[in-house]
């Protein structure tokens, strides 16, 4: 940890300061949490204040240089070296300064409010008086008309950080083009939102409140957000293999994380206990009874055809449209009929198709075998070379009883 001290060695005898210093011990920094210090070399005795910007190893202080007068001095190597900013910002040397330790952003204020209170937002470079509310009529210090600042607490933010990156449905690794996706992390969106505002001319946004994603250097489309996660859509045109994930907030880029990209990715949308999303061809939900509190539902019978709801199966035949919902227009069809087992046994498969009205939503319509005895059974699928994660179940009730 480093901590730097600004004091008043003005009237101090040249011979007690370090003769690195020339004399001039206006600041001290300490690497060993403060049990010892070294002095500085800055062309100043008297250090008013001092505050760390961004990037690491900027330092600012505050003080009076020879020939400028009160001063702003910056240095970017950690204190070895300084270079004054700003002056005449101070009428004297007790003007104050804080940064942002995460932006560029610099403040500056003289204590006498001759000068009042300044912001800076290229670390410096240029300075913009404050407007700061006056004070009632009558008050003390020239009837408050210009307020006094004292000291100013500047909240840290971050920019966003990415600790996993996976499959929307089975919460596994491994994406593929126009699938859903989910990111987890910190800091990841300002707050809790979805894309339902952003859609102009069914036009799916590729940002919402600011957020973006790319994957693989390409935009992605940003539905759901918070702090800690990010549901997007995958482009629908990603290439096999490593690809970087990025998400850029108003407050920076986060950096580049790592995730596989396949031809597919198949895996089911679950609901409680593991159960595959499914629903019959009325759309009433096939699913066990008590799934639900306070629902009437039914599980699946054996010989009932049943609809399975995905995604990561992959191209379509006609080509779907990109960055829009599917059109009703036409059937999208999986490229290839996909597979799908229960209890490990083949299933009658009668197609694969996005759902219109959705994005990256596969519905796959199935038949339940005729002879399966009632029971919770896993269910998987396979496209191409891939197979939807384990542990998905199908439950399977002969009976028609529903509970709530």
């Amino acid at each position: 940890m480093t901590w730097y001290m600004g004091t008043d060695h003005s009237n101090s005898q040249v011979g007690t300061c370090p003769l690195t210093n020339g004399g001039l011990c206006g600041l001290f920094k300490s690497t060993d949490g403060g049990a010892n210090f070294t002095g500085l070399s800055i062309p100043v005795n008297y250090a008013t204040s001092v505050a760390l910007g961004s990037p690491a190893g900027t330092v600012y202080a505050s003080g009076s240089v020879g020939g400028l007068g009160p001063s702003i001095l910056k240095s970017t190597d950690g204190g070895a070296s300084w270079t004054p900013i700003a002056n005449g910002l101070f009428s004297n040397a007790s003007g104050r300064l804080w940064a942002d330790p995460t932006t560029s952003l610099l403040f500056s204020n003289s204590i006498d409010s001759n000068h009042g209170f300044n912001v800076s937002t290229d670390a410096g470079a240029h300075f913009t008086p404050s407007v700061i509310p006056q004070g009632p009529p009558g008050c003390l210090r020239g009837a408050c008309q210009q307020q006094e600042v004292f000291d100013v607490a500047i909240v840290p933010t971050s920019t966003p950080v990415i600790t996993s990156v996976v499959n929307g449905a089975s919460l596994q690794p491994g994406i593929a083009s126009n699938t859903w996706v989910t990111i987890f992390g910190s800091s990841l969106a300002p707050k809790t939102d979805d894309w339902n505002s952003s859609i102009v001319g069914g036009v799916l946004p590729t940002s919402v409140d600011g957020v973006k994603v790319t994957i693989g250097g390409k935009p992605a489309y940003v539905y759901y957000l918070t702090s800690g996660q990010l549901n997007v859509l995958a482009p629908p045109d990603l290439s096999p293999g490593s690809a970087d994930v990025t998400v850029t907030t108003n407050l920076g880029t986060s950096p580049a994380f790592s995730t596989t990209v396949s031809d597919f990715s198949p895996a089911f949308f679950p609901w409680p206990g593991n159960q595959a999303v499914a629903t019959r061809q009325d759309f009433s939900l096939a699913v066990k009874p008590g799934t639900f509190a306070g629902a009437n539902t039914v599980a699946a019978k054996p010989g009932d055809v049943i609809i399975l709801w995905a995604t990561g199966f992959g191209a379509t035949n006609p080509p779907y449209p990109a960055g829009r919902a599917t059109p009703s227009d036409a059937t999208y069809s999986t490229a290839s009929t996909p597979t799908v087992t229960i209890n490990n046994n083949s299933v009658i498969v009668f197609g694969a198709a996005l759902a219109p009205g959705s994005a990256g939503l596969y519905q796959i319509a199935i038949q339940v075998p005729n002879n399966l005895a009632d029971g919770d059974y896993p269910i998987r699928a396979g496209i191409g070379n891939a197979q939807s994660p384990t542990g998905v179940v199908l439950s399977v009730r002969s009976t028609t009883s529903s509970g709530k």
